[in-house]
């Protein structure tokens, strides 16, 4: 009935971090709540003793107390009072950067995680008789083009291979059933034909800004997968694996001019795009002395816009009605 109160409480137990063992890195813990206002928030954090913690408090978020705990440990304790009920806009931005939340680690950093992903990523890698066979064909048909060969292996890629939302399925999985891992399919065959490649994990500007420091305990932000390819003459070239019809070098709004961390790296990059997103529209209007006109419009469109009309123009096919 009116007045009265639910007391709600949960209990996690975390083991060291395969990554960053022997530290921890924890959930975000967010103080307010869509569903209901809260009388009383609050996140309790037991640790060895000896165990540093770093905390990443945003929005607001309560300050920590710190006390001894039972049996060599201490703890953390962060609470508030009287949380009104929050109502998310559509389309807002991140709930971390406008709801109080923190998140807790210990011995997290940019070295060990891009080092342990480079590591995970080495047998997803590999090369095989077919693969092999694969990449004969493309730098043939490079020499016959006169094409450079990072860019007849993403041309290659993007013919046969259909994309799948996938990081960890072998290069040599992806090539016999036509789908999946384009990234690791691109980085073996590049291997093959000695062409420098380096698989980077890139956080999308729908994250944070590009200029945002980085934040160790949201290094998962660094979500997107693209493939750094440098050409014969010194360029580079980016190749995004989810864009089947893209054009050589292109990367979406969200991705660029944002940071990544090549793996194996301890170091950020921007990630480019070397074609611009435009769209450039041409009208032309011949009037007769009646009042009427005669109207020509055409469009011209580079980049994103263009790559949407190839998909779908690609889903469409001859069918005009569609169209």
């Amino acid at each position: 009935s009116v007045g009265d109160f639910v007391d709600w409480e949960t209990l996690e137990l975390r083991p060291p971090s395969e990554v960053y063992a022997p530290g921890f890195l924890s959930d975000r813990f967010y103080f307010q709540s869509a569903e209901a206002p809260l009388d009383r928030s609050e996140y309790l954090l037991v640790v060895p003793f000896d165990l540093p913690v770093d905390l990443d408090r945003r929005a607001g978020a309560p300050e920590p107390a710190l006390v001894s705990g039972p049996a060599g440990t201490r703890v953390l304790r962060m609470a508030g009072r009287q949380f009104p009920q929050i109502y998310p806009e559509r389309s807002s931005v991140v709930a971390e950067d406008w709801v109080p939340s923190v998140r807790a680690s210990s011995g997290v950093g940019l070295a060990r995680w891009s080092r342990f992903w480079a590591d995970r990523m080495q047998t997803v890698m590999r090369a095989s008789p077919e693969l092999r066979h694969a990449a004969q064909l493309i730098a043939a048909e490079a020499k016959r083009t006169k094409q450079d060969v990072a860019e007849s292996i993403v041309a290659w890629v993007n013919e046969h291979i259909e994309p799948e939302a996938t990081l960890f399925e072998p290069a040599t999985v992806t090539l016999a059933r036509g789908q999946g891992n384009r990234a690791a399919l691109v980085m073996a065959l590049a291997r093959v034909l000695s062409v420098r490649a380096e698989l980077m994990l890139v956080r999308p500007l729908g994250r944070a800004p590009a200029a945002a420091p980085l934040c160790v305990q949201e290094l998962d932000d660094f979500s997107e997968s693209v493939v750094r390819l440098v050409r014969a003459d010194g360029g580079v070239r980016f190749f995004n694996p989810r864009l089947r019809r893209a054009p050589f070098g292109y990367l979406p709004p969200e991705l660029a001019g944002a940071p990544g961390v090549v793996l194996g790296d301890d170091g950020l990059l921007m990630a480019r795009s070397a074609i611009r997103d435009g769209r450039h529209v041409t009208m032309k209007m011949q009037l007769d002395k009646e009042g009427a006109a005669a109207v020509s419009v055409s469009e011209d469109l580079t980049g994103w816009p263009a790559v949407e009309w190839n998909e779908l123009l690609q889903r469409v096919g001859r069918d005009t009605t569609k169209l």
